[in-house]
């Protein structure tokens, strides 16, 4: 994957670099498997842990907190099962912890 679609598209898809922020806040991990985009996969639980630990590590591995650890297959399974009513107002509130924390510095 390049460097140009970790940065994602505007209104689109969110960028890949920093995700590892996320997992700084409550509701932050659980978050990143609910999205649709993860949830709905066509992948199994397995193999959306994977991908979700290399994502972290390759993308984000200097964000990430200091007790990280890697999702498991179980894990995905359990936040899989949510359906996000309200996706643009749990990643505003996210990242609205995240500014507060001074983690971020604005809404991306």
């Amino acid at each position: 994957m390049s460097r140009l679609a970790w940065r994602g598209i505007k209104g689109t898809a969110p960028s890949l670099t920093g995700l590892g922020d996320f997992l700084k806040v409550e509701g932050g991990r659980a978050y990143l498997v609910e999205v649709p985009g993860v949830a709905l996969s066509a992948l199994n639980d397995t193999q959306i842990a994977t991908v979700m630990n290399w994502v972290l590590d390759n993308m984000s591995s200097n964000g990430l907190p200091r007790d990280f650890t890697p999702y498991t297959a179980a894990e995905v399974h359990r936040y899989r099962a949510v359906r996000l009513a309200e996706l643009s107002k749990t990643r505003r509130a996210l990242i609205d912890q995240l500014v507060a924390m001074k983690v971020r510095t604005s809404a991306e």
